[in-house]
């Protein structure tokens, strides 16, 4: 797949690859058939719908946790807020239905935030000249640690914080 960063600079595969690490091979079919055309989107990403929050923070896209965590909280209290005072509906049906559309959102535009991220922080890295592939393995790939964290942070909070009223 050939394409341009953000900065106009062409994009090789063994970038990418470098950058993304395992699973390169999903990302780049998907990639390459949309920017072919061959597809309309990037695909449906199945690990981003069952594991939606802890795969964007395995795949190191912090920025796009931090708005849909931020977004997914503000709209769930706001709500919440609706449901109880106002409509006065059981509070459990509509706190799946909001997860169902964070996991549905997640698993429908992943693949393609993710090429949106990988281009801009390849081009970043370049900023003129071609970064060698390890530094790309360092700056992109995955990490264990975040979303491990956040599922711990998930099970202190279920079972040792108390519940408000």
């Amino acid at each position: 797949m050939s394409g341009e960063g953000a900065a106009g600079m062409p994009l090789s595969d063994p970038e990418r690859r470098a950058f993304i690490g395992p699973n390169a091979d999903y990302y780049l079919t998907r990639w390459t058939a949309w920017a072919a055309g061959e597809s309309a989107t990037t695909g449906f990403n199945w690990a981003a719908f069952f594991f939606n929050m802890p795969w964007l923070l395995y795949r190191r896209m912090y920025h796009i946790f931090g708005l849909v965590f931020v977004g997914s909280y503000l709209i769930g209290l706001a709500s919440t807020f609706v449901v109880e005072r106002f409509l006065e509906l059981p509070l459990v049906g509509y706190q799946l239905l909001l997860r169902l559309i964070v996991a549905l959102t997640i698993g429908s535009f992943g693949n393609f935030w993710y090429l949106r991220h990988t281009e801009q922080r390849i081009s970043a890295a370049k900023d003129g000249e071609a970064p060698r592939l390890e530094q790309l393995g360092a700056l992109g790939g995955v990490h264990w640690w975040p979303p491990l964290l956040y599922l711990g942070f998930l099970l202190l909070n279920r079972f040792f914080l108390p519940d408000t009223p």
